[in-house]
Order: C-alpha cells, then structure tokens, then sequence
C-alpha cells in the first residue's frame, strides 16, 4: 500500500463487522 492504512482499516473494520452482524 502507497499509503498509511491505519485511518482506513480503523474506518473500515467496523463497518465489515456490522455488516457481517446484520
């Protein structure tokens, strides 16, 4: 990754779990 993916797995983490929960 070109970047730091820190922002977005900390972003995106959460929403794959409530997606999963749904």
């Amino acid at each position: 990754m070109p970047y730091p993916a820190a922002p977005v797995l900390m972003a995106g983490l959460p929403k794959i779990l409530y997606i999963k929960q749904q």
